[in-house]
């Protein structure tokens, strides 16, 4: 939906490698652990089946 709508910078990509400059941020649900790099431009979530990586919004987003 969000990269449908053009809301994402980037394309949204299901499995990638952990960059080297990613630090865990300390927040996480479930099996679902936060990593940004320095830029923020990206963020990584670590999930148990791997890394998914989630572009910056090209806008803001807010909900309803």
């Amino acid at each position: 939906m969000l990269a449908r709508d053009g809301l994402l910078s980037a394309p949204y990509r299901k499995q990638v490698r952990m960059p080297a400059g990613a630090r865990d941020t300390g927040y996480h649900y479930r099996d679902r652990h936060l990593w940004l790099t320095e830029d923020r431009d990206t963020a990584y979530v670590r999930t148990s089946s791997g890394v998914e990586a989630w572009p910056r919004a090209a806008r803001e987003v807010a909900c309803k």
